[in-house]
């Protein structure tokens, strides 16, 4: 019950935190700061740098966690995935197209491209040895369980 109130009130301030530094015109500004997996590409000038951001869900119920992460266009052979204490690591290079031409003239560059990783810290009642992953379609789903002791045990009560 306290960890749960303590993950919402930690919810809060970050949703609180988003609401002040990215609410307002700041926001792209703040965006090429703060994103730690930018890189530059062949392109030069802005059109060049572009962000290897990877969108992840990462829901709670009681007998896990469970992540989502949206990774289109990656090969198996390009996606590292481990788990290294209380710490989930996603890592892997979306596919870029070539940049040779140089007659071709960007006008967006908005997919993500090049080197990506993302750190994910995780709280300590995670079953490392029942963790398993499933890829299809661009989309990697993670299932995080629970120590048997973490998950809730339902009391019956019985009426006299």
């Amino acid at each position: 019950m306290l960890r749960q109130n303590l993950l919402q009130e930690m919810g809060q301030i970050q949703r609180q935190f988003n609401q002040i530094f990215y609410g307002g015109g700041l926001a792209p500004m703040l965006a090429r700061l703060t994103a730690p997996d930018t890189h530059e590409d062949a392109c030069g000038g802005n059109q060049g740098r572009s962000q290897g951001r990877v969108a992840v869900n990462l829901r709670e119920d009681a007998k896990g966690y469970y992540l989502e992460a949206l990774l289109p266009g990656i090969e198996m052979e390009q996606l590292k995935l481990e788990l290294t204490e209380n710490v989930l690591s996603l890592s892997g290079a979306f596919n870029a197209e070539p940049l040779l031409d140089e007659e071709i003239a960007w006008h967006r560059r908005e997919r993500p491209s090049g080197q990506f990783q993302r750190k994910i810290e995780l709280p300590e009642d995670v079953d490392v040895e029942k963790v398993s992953a499933d890829y299809h379609q661009g989309l990697l789903r993670v299932t995080l369980p629970k120590v048997p002791a973490a998950v809730p045990k339902k009391i019956a009560v019985q009426i006299r």
